[in-house]
This record gives structure tokens, sequence and C-alpha cells, in this order.
């Protein structure tokens, strides 16, 4: 029985490091210890013989066949092909957002639309969108590892937004507008390489869309966008798809701080999003509307459209307000329209 571990034990250092598996190789175990024979099976298994060097051997290719780099199931982002970026709760989650084996909370899911539910019941004569911002991986699936799991086949949102039609909350999916525009696309990203959101150009695209089938009589302006081509510093992503706005991106407008009352008057800038807890107020916009958005960080590039389109915008965090105070907020300012902007993996938690 021990013969074959015998020529591995002779030909392999008690030091030696298996790089596959990131440890030590096993030793002989102490014969006082309650793991004995546990730890006897480990000694004998590292030992057999050719069965480190045929793993180390193999460990390279198989690594950047079959696996991410610096993959771990800890990990919040993933890196993917040609230096892009994707985010996860949970790096394999990235991947098996699009598998049929994935399945959604449901208890999580009641609480989030029971949540939605009374944020639009707070005032029954508010209009009120659930806004869902498309994970990057579900749109840029070809720069993700195509040999884990099947990237880009399948859509969780779509096995569950039933659930929303059931509750009568009206929702806006911007996924198979953002696949669509990404086909006319010359070599430009609607998403940031290194990022999870979506850029400028992305989130116009979103705003337009949502405006078109809220409001469908309402012009939304029209921007020429420009991009560029960003390098960033040694070791991370080679470029930043960078889209910007360079005629009529600036406007007058007054700002106060929510958090601290203060109230400013500023010049602002379309391409430098926007800051949370904040009203905006454009005593020039063409549209005198009060809309309320109540956002993630998907919210920070596509808030700025409105500012320029109504008189007065809230812009509050999703994440971190409560759903008292934000049902205080709908009661006491009375918008005429709530937006609740939603990443899309975390529409039902």
């Amino acid at each position: 029985m021990f013969a074959v571990p015998l020529a591995g034990f002779m030909t392999i250092s008690n030091d030696y490091v298996i790089k596959s598996e990131n440890r030590m190789i096993a030793r002989f175990p102490n014969k006082y210890s309650n793991r004995f024979f546990i730890e006897l099976v480990k000694w004998y298994t590292d030992r057999l013989f050719y069965k480190v060097r045929i793993s180390e051997k193999y460990y390279q290719n198989f690594k950047e066949l079959f696996a991410d780099y610096d993959f771990s199931p800890s990990e919040v982002f993933v890196k993917g092909r040609n230096n892009w970026v994707f985010l996860g709760d949970k790096s394999h989650e990235v991947y098996s957002q699009h598998s049929r084996s994935t399945k959604v909370n449901m208890n999580a899911a009641i609480k989030k639309i029971n949540t939605l539910k009374t944020l639009m019941n707070a005032d029954s004569a508010i209009d009120f969108y659930l806004v869902v911002g498309p994970d990057k991986h579900g749109i840029y699936p070809e720069y993700m590892n195509q040999n884990y799991f099947e990237p880009g086949k399948y859509r969780l949102f779509d096995n569950y937004k039933y659930m929303l039609d059931d509750a009568n909350i009206n929702f806006i999916d911007n996924y198979s507008l953002l696949i669509n525009e990404k086909k006319k696309m010359n070599g430009e990203s609607l998403y940031f390489f290194n990022d999870s959101h979506w850029n400028l150009y992305g989130a116009y695209l979103a705003y337009k869309n949502v405006m078109n089938q809220i409001y469908p009589d309402l012009a939304v302006k029209e921007y020429e966008f420009k991009f560029r081509k960003d390098h960033l510093p040694k070791g991370e992503s080679d470029l930043l798809d960078i889209a910007y706005i360079d005629k009529d991106n600036k406007f007058d407008i007054v700002v106060e701080d929510l958090s601290t009352g203060k109230i400013s008057s500023v010049t602002y800038d379309i391409n430098y999003g926007t800051d949370y807890e904040r009203r905006y107020i454009n005593e020039n916009a063409p549209e005198n509307k009060k809309i309320l958005i109540i956002s993630d960080s998907f919210g920070y590039s596509f808030a700025p459209f409105a500012i320029d389109q109504f008189k007065e915008v809230l812009f509050r965090i999703r994440t971190t307000s409560d759903i008292d105070s934000l049902v205080d907020c709908v009661k006491k300012e009375k918008p005429d329209l709530i937006i609740y902007m939603n990443v899309e993996r975390r529409v039902f938690n």
C-alpha cells in the first residue's frame, strides 16, 4: 500500500509548496493527534507518485483556460478579458447570475416589493416607477471568461420580473435598449472598462428611454457626446472609456444639502454627476415638475439629465435611507414623479 507514496516521499521535500493549491505539502501526522488518520490520508495522497508533478505541470494552463485572474468566491471584483472589470456581491455570483440554477431569496424579494409598494402608496396620486440599471456583465458578457458557466445566456431578472407585474409595480428595464444600442457603437463602450457602472452616454440612453415611456410627449433634450480614452496608472486597466459633453453641458442652479440645509448657487456641469441627499433647483428648466429620484450609484450619471430638464430634482440615496424617512419625504415634498433606481442584481433583495 505504501510503495507508491514511498516513491513520492523519496522525491519530494517536506517543505514543498503545492502551487496549484497554495499550501505546504502534508507532513506525516503526530501519532498523538486526534486527527491522526485524517492527516495520514492527506500525507498519503499528497505523495502519490507523480501526483504533484502532474498537478504543477498543468496548473498554469488550467488556470488560464478555466479560471479567472485572481478568482476567489470572496472577491467583489472579477477581472475579465482585455482588462475589463466586473462587479458582484461575490465573484462566482457575477457568473452564476447567468445560470438557470441561480435562485432568488423569495423572502427578501417579497420584503423588497412590500417596500416599493409602501413608497408607491405613500401618495397614490404620484407616478411611481422602478428603473432597472442592467448589470454590466449582462450587457458585455463577451469580456467575461467564456469557460465558466455561460455568460450572457441566462438572465436572472427575466425569471422573476413577473413578481413586479403581479404587485402592480411599474418598472422600466433598460436591458434590451442597451443591448441594441451597443450594436450601434463604433468601438466605444456604454459602461466603464474598470468600473461596474454605465458611463455618461449609457446613462443618457437609459434616461431618454425612461422619459419616453413615462412622458411620451416630453421633448428630451439632445446632446452631442464625445468619447476619449484615458490612460490609467500601470497595473490598472489600460484604458478608461470616457463619454462626455462639451457643448450646453453647464447651467446655473441652486443646490440644497438636505442633511445640513445649506443652500448654494452654482454653475452645474452635467459631466461631473450628482451628490446624494441634495435638492437641485433649475429655474430655467423647460419642464415645471418636481422629480424625486431614490437611487443607488447607478443614479449618479442618470440624475444630471433630469436636473437639466426639470425645475426641481430631489436626489436621495437608496442604500442608506430607511423606508420611513423616504415615505415622509414623499408626503412632504409631493413630487410629480418618483423614480426608484436599482441595479439589476439587487432588485429582489
